[in-house]
């Protein structure tokens, strides 16, 4: 909307007050200033500058707290707690991030044979963060013009495709190109994503204990953000959160996996040994545009899997559309 100034600001402000029908609203607003704009297209703009109408804001607003209560969450110094039954013996979470959803770059075809799978397989999902590409002004400038999509619809686009894993999705975290927009504007784009497939949305990650049948396993997630520790980063934390069972970080674009010893520690007055699980969750987006700039190496379009049993406390991890576990 490059025609948009403070007057029509203050005229969208009224209107949506007097309705909520989007319809209604643009019309009104190109009659108004003649002008000729789409009803997606004032949806966009009014929320990234903070307008939602109020029965949405509120709705929405009842439908998160409703998610927090089902994850027992009530301030952020609570244990996230997501609970599966199942007669099953092994259930998989597929653990994706670093989409960048709405880049030229994005790998869409390879994540889209890759969510294909999860989904015929009935898997559970976590979000690891940098969902969408989310460019703005302020961060390498460029890649605005290498965005095929706007935030708004980036967002829109990845409640469409993840649809599918509505109720089946654990937890989804900021990732560095979210938190921009998020920093920048009012616009919580997989804050909106989350609350769509009801799923518990954490900005910068955090502990989820994932209880299957009887067994509680402990994930530590978040997207992480130090190219430079590599890694070291993923194992810092564990040995931070020695009550972890699982690491879980995105950001470094690589795919892997790894067992971390954490020294001993003492339960019920025996010494334990520490061992937890690292995992980096792999990415979706092709050596193309300011990546091939940099230049970083080239990696394959790859994501994580894993395999949590019900019967024993047992974990296994594999790439997307593999059986063979890399722990």
């Amino acid at each position: 909307m490059s025609s948009w100034n403070e007057d029509i600001e203050t005229a969208l402000k009224e209107l949506m007050i007097e309705t909520d029908s989007w319809k209604q609203i643009t019309e009104e607003i190109n009659k108004r200033f003649k002008i000729n704009i789409s009803v997606s297209s004032a949806k966009s703009y009014a929320y990234r500058r903070g307008l939602t109408l109020p029965k949405k804001e509120k709705e929405y607003q009842s439908k998160k707290e409703t998610i927090d209560r089902k994850y027992g969450v009530v301030s952020d110094d609570d244990i996230a707690l997501y609970v599966i039954n199942t007669t099953k013996e092994w259930v998989p979470i597929w653990t994706v991030g670093d989409m960048h959803a709405g880049s030229e770059a994005f790998d869409e075809d390879s994540f889209m044979i890759d969510r294909d799978w999860a989904i015929k397989n009935n898997m559970y999902l976590m979000g690891v963060g940098d969902w969408m590409e989310a460019s703005v002004p302020t961060h390498m400038p460029k890649t605005m013009f290498g965005q095929n999509a706007t935030p708004y619809n980036q967002a829109k686009y990845l409640i469409e495709t993840m649809l599918p894993f509505k109720g089946r999705t654990i937890t989804i975290v900021d990732g560095n190109h979210e938190k921009r927009v998020r920093n920048l504007t009012s616009f919580r784009p997989l804050e909106e994503v989350s609350t769509e497939l009801d799923a518990l949305h954490m900005n910068n990650g955090g502990l989820v204990t994932i209880r299957v049948n009887d067994i509680d396993y402990n994930i530590y997630i978040t997207h992480g953000a130090s190219f430079a520790k590599g890694n070291k980063e993923v194992e810092d934390f564990g040995a931070i959160w020695k009550n972890v069972d699982v690491v879980i970080e995105g950001h470094t674009h690589r795919c892997e996996s790894w067992k971390m010893n954490q020294g001993w520690i003492n339960v019920n007055q025996k010494k334990v040994l520490v061992e937890q699980i690292g995992i980096r969750s792999g990415h979706y987006l092709l050596q193309k545009g300011y990546v091939e700039e940099k230049p970083y190496k080239p990696l394959l379009s790859e994501s994580m899997v894993i395999w949590l049993n019900s019967k024993t406390k047992e974990i296994q991890v594999s790439r997307a559309r593999s059986s063979f576990s890399l722990v």
